[in-house]
């Protein structure tokens, strides 16, 4: 029974990452209102719904992931533990680079806007750097990450 829940938590956290990234609003020359004003950030909205599924997802793959790590040995998981935690960084400072080359590209545009600060690094157009098959693997090697540390204190407490 868990396996199948399991399953479909996976495939609606993919499905929240895509509507997430679909909500993304294009990036173009407008009049002086452009970027100011708004109902906020659409491509956080089926956050409200699908949250519970996400958290799901979380904690069956950590559980599996738990389940998996108990069979290796001490190198190998810390062999994970380092490749996890080098690669979740990569994705993060790439993710940010991004983040902050489309605030300067958000200046050039949009006449409203004086200074990067004045931008907030996840916004309307911005989902597509944050949500997106790139971060939803760091989300997996997050929780890969956490899960080969728990193993590594609980199962080689020398």
């Amino acid at each position: 029974m868990f396996k199948y829940v399991y399953i479909i938590c996976t495939v609606l956290s993919m499905y929240l990452f895509y509507l997430c990234n679909k909500f993304t609003e294009q990036l173009m020359i407008k009049d002086n209102l452009a970027g100011g004003g708004g109902n906020g950030n659409p491509g956080l909205f089926p956050w409200l719904f699908l949250f519970p599924f996400f958290l799901g997802f979380l904690l069956g793959t950590f559980i599996y992931l738990l389940k998996w790590m108990r069979r290796l040995k001490k190198k190998s998981i810390y062999y994970i533990l380092f490749s996890s935690l080098v690669l979740s960084s990569i994705i993060v400072i790439i993710t940010y680079k991004n983040a902050n080359n489309l605030r300067e590209r958000i200046i050039e545009v949009h006449p409203s806007f004086t200074n990067a600060k004045q931008i907030d690094l996840l916004n309307t157009f911005s989902n597509d750097i944050f949500f997106n098959p790139y971060t939803f693997i760091l989300v997996i090697l997050i929780v890969l990450f956490l899960s080969s540390i728990f193993i590594a204190i609980t199962k080689f407490r020398d």
